[in-house]
């Protein structure tokens, strides 16, 4: 019987942009950042740190999100619900997701919270450890 699925797999998730930048030890110690560390941050200081970056890499991420990339590879039909803002980094995660023959069309928040994002800053002796 031959199927009627519009999609072989829908994930539901955060759709989140991971940000990647050098970064020197200067910045991290005037951010108050502790290397090899993680902290959960508000928008605000999202968008603040964000702008204290250098020059930076973005990468549509996520788990449910890499998942679908995945799968996409794969050949899979497949849908990505979950929601990001109007904003620079909500067109990122779009432009990518779609890229990868994920369809994806959640409309993206007018007002509110920015588009997730994970920074990552890599300070030169990231090679050392």
């Amino acid at each position: 019987m031959a199927s009627t699925a519009r999609f072989d797999v829908v994930a539901i998730g955060n759709a989140i942009v991971d940000v990647l930048a050098r970064a020197d030890d200067a910045l991290i110690e005037a951010e108050g950042l502790t290397k090899g560390s993680m902290r959960l941050i508000d928008g605000e200081e999202a968008e603040r740190l964000y702008a204290a970056m250098g020059p930076a890499v973005e990468v549509s991420g996520g788990s449910a999100a890499n998942t679908l990339a995945g799968m996409a590879a794969l050949g899979e039909r497949c849908a990505f619900i979950g929601q990001v803002a109007d904003d620079q980094l909500g067109q990122v995660f779009t432009h990518d997701l779609r890229a990868l023959g994920v369809a994806y069309e959640t409309p993206a928040l007018k007002e509110g919270a920015p588009t997730a994002r994970c920074l990552i800053l890599v300070t030169p002796d990231a090679s050392a450890r």
